[in-house]
């Protein structure tokens, strides 16, 4: 499964989708605007710990072609990434080892200490449209090598790809551009995500429930 990841940037999300039954009815079938706050921070204590404990929201329910906008409240970058149900890591080691975020982030091509040459993949191609995130605003800070293009696109990101992901920025390396808005998919079911820059970070979004 892990081998086939890469190819799988511009599949259907199959195996990590399960289709609700029956139809969902206009009072039942989820906000159509929902905010999801991304929060925590780097800790430290000497002879103790060191680590983060950042984190999304567990469960996201939105109804289909909602928006759900992502709020960068830590102190570092976080991606937006749609993956198979079977990709989450489960263990330090798969974490340390997290297959689908080595190719998220390759398509980025970001690296310790680099800023990335896109801010969002949409079937497995990075950049940009043409339109302005409502959540980013105009006179948004960009952040350092990318256009003002990179940040924008013409809709709301619309999810429905396997390794669809986005980039948000946080306070102060970037203020201004500490959210992001996506646009679910139009199909119902279970959708899981994870943050490839630290992959414990792990959320489910349920579309039309």
């Amino acid at each position: 499964m892990r081998g086939r990841l890469a190819v799988l940037f511009v599949g259907v999300l199959v195996a990590g989708v399960v289709p609700f039954v029956g139809v969902a009815s206009a009072w039942d079938d989820g906000p159509h605007a929902v905010t999801a706050n991304i929060t925590g921070k780097n800790l430290f204590i000497a002879n103790r710990l060191g680590g983060a404990n950042y984190q999304f929201p567990d469960v996201i329910r939105i109804a289909p072609r909602g928006t759900i906008t992502f709020k960068n409240k830590s102190d570092d970058f976080h991606t937006m990434t749609l993956v198979n149900k079977t990709d989450l890591p489960t263990n330090a080691n798969e974490a340390n080892n997290c297959a689908v975020c080595n190719n998220v982030n390759s398509v980025y091509g970001s690296g310790p200490g680099s800023p990335p040459t896109a801010l969002q993949i949409q079937n497995g191609l990075p950049g940009g449209g043409i339109g302005l995130d409502p959540a980013v605003g105009p006179g948004a800070a960009i952040p350092p090598g990318l256009t003002a293009k990179e940040i924008r696109f013409a809709t709301p990101a619309t999810s429905t790809f396997q390794g669809d992901s986005s980039i948000i920025g946080f306070d102060p390396a970037t203020p201004g551009f500490t959210a992001r808005t996506i646009q679910a998919p139009t199909k119902a079911g279970i959708y899981f995500y994870i943050c490839t820059f630290h992959p414990w970070m792990q959320g489910k979004i349920i579309v039309g429930g």
